[in-house]
C-alpha cells in the first residue's frame, strides 16, 4: 500500500496583492547565475526515468509554487508555460 506521510507543517499566510507583493510574474531576468541554475536542473534530472522526472518535476513545481504562495502569480506562470506561451491579460 502507498500511504502518504504527512507532517504537521504550520499554515502560512496568503499572500495579499500590495505594493510590496504586487499580484504578477515577474519575467525580467532575475538569475544571478544563470549558467550555475541551468547546471542544477540539468544534474537533478541526469540518471532519472521518464517516470521518475515527470515525478520530480511535479515535487519541484509544487515546492516553487508554494515558495510563491500567490495563485495569481502561479497562474500566470502556467500560462506563460503552456502552449500558446503568453500571459494572461489583466482585465
Amino acid at each position: 500500500m502507498n500511504e502518504r506521510k504527512t507532517t504537521n507543517v504550520p499554515q502560512a499566510e496568503p499572500v495579499t496583492p500590495s505594493a510590496e507583493h504586487p499580484t504578477r510574474l515577474k519575467t525580467d531576468p532575475r538569475i544571478a547565475q544563470p549558467d550555475e541554475m541551468y547546471q542544477t536542473l540539468l544534474e537533478a534530472y541526469r540518471g532519472l526515468s521518464d517516470q521518475e522526472a515527470r515525478k520530480f518535476t511535479a515535487k519541484l513545481f509544487l515546492i516553487l509554487a508554494n515558495h510563491i504562495g500567490d495563485i495569481e502569480v502561479v497562474r500566470q506562470a502556467v500560462a506563460l508555460a503552456g502552449p500558446t506561451g503568453s500571459a494572461p491579460q489583466k482585465q
